[in-house]
């Protein structure tokens, strides 16, 4: 029985060692070209700063204009119920107007174009009740942004209710409920309200690896921009150049498997070879100064190709009107490059020309 479970050890042994040996080849088989850049920036939407109050405040005209085409049928014979909207106008307009708002009268505001809103909403589902028909006097669009406003209030009301800033989903805007903030932390801009892009530029082509209005982390999705990048090219990059969230353990042990180069400083002590170090930190600094590409061509996207505002009106064409924007900004990069190529070979056409003629 001992000898029956030596051979077994050994046997698991000899597998095991056969495994890593096999995946040590595998990796060390992959043709690898070119530098990977990776970065992520926000597509913002055309939309009004989303304040509380304005939320409430688009949300009650809403429902206003929902009551009168519900009313439509009744004109002349039944009263129409009241919405005080001009009330609920002048209480907005009152807040909107100061230039230093407190916090009570900011409350106050939101508590009273609450009660607007969920008086409203009683109307509608009244008329409703009254006649489920009704509802085929409104518009797609009119739906669609009555079921938002349902959501809203809610949201709205949870938070006033429990006195929080945060809440899930959060809608900002009702034309547009797929907007979502994004928290950037940046400078003059601690929030963005659009798309987030994760893009990758390789030999200044700029590629969008991950669209989405949801907020998420970046640094989660290299290994799959790592692997996007085999699939359109069919190799692996020599080395990826990306930002400090990037730069994860789970991230580093992915690309030290497949032998890929990562940018920014390395992990533990500093080599005591002098001449060593002073490569390392010479190669460190090439690197940031490749990886500024990507910032390069999310300048020239948003200055000249309209990134820096997206005015679509729907998810869908948002999306599109992003990729298309990639796409005219790649079209003129090749657009560059041609035009320097067949001025090289006009250039040594002339030459050979006079050449001949001496």
């Amino acid at each position: 029985m001992p000898q029956n479970t030596d051979t077994k050890i050994e046997k698991i042994d000899s597998n095991n060692n056969s495994n890593t040996e096999n995946q040590n080849k595998s990796t060390e088989n992959f043709e690898k070209k070119g530098n990977l850049i990776l970065d992520a920036t926000v597509a913002p939407s055309d939309i009004t700063y989303p304040t509380d109050v304005k939320v409430l405040n688009s949300s009650r005209e809403n429902t206003e204009d929902i009551i009168d085409t519900l009313h439509e049928p009744d004109t002349g014979t039944k009263k129409k119920p009241r919405t005080y909207r001009a009330k609920a106008r002048k209480k907005y307009l009152g807040i909107e107007k100061k230039r230093r708002k407190t916090i009570k009268a900011i409350k106050v505001a939101i508590k009273s174009q609450l009660s607007y809103v969920k008086r409203n909403l009683k109307i509608i589902e009244n008329y409703l009740k009254e006649n489920p028909d009704r509802m085929e006097l409104l518009s797609n669009a009119q739906k669609n942004k009555l079921e938002t406003i349902k959501k809203i209030y809610e949201q709205q009301k949870y938070m006033f209710e429990n006195d929080v800033k945060k809440v899930d989903d959060r809608i900002v805007s009702v034309s547009q409920p797929y907007i979502r903030p994004i928290v950037r932390g940046k400078a003059g801009k601690k929030v963005e309200f659009g798309s987030k892009l994760l893009t990758s530029v390789v030999d200044g082509y700029s590629f969008v690896d991950l669209m989405s209005f949801d907020s998420y982390n970046e640094g989660c999705h290299l290994q799959e921009s790592v692997e996007k990048y085999k699939d359109r090219f069919g190799y692996y990059p020599e080395a990826v150049m990306a930002d400090t969230i990037f730069r994860t353990k789970d991230n580093r042990a992915f690309l030290k498997n497949l032998d890929i180069r990562m940018s920014g400083p390395r992990l533990g002590r500093p080599p005591k070879d002098k001449e060593k170090s002073k490569a390392i930190k010479k190669q460190e600094k090439e690197d940031f100064g490749i990886r500024n590409n990507v910032e390069a061509s999310y300048g020239v996207a948003k200055r000249k190709y309209s990134l820096g505002l997206i005015k679509s009106k729907t998810e869908i064409t948002t999306n599109s009107e992003i990729a298309i924007q990639f796409l005219a900004m790649n079209l003129g990069r090749l657009l560059k490059v041609l035009r320097i190529f067949f001025e090289k070979k006009k250039y040594q056409y002339n030459f050979n020309y006079l050449i001949a003629l001496v």
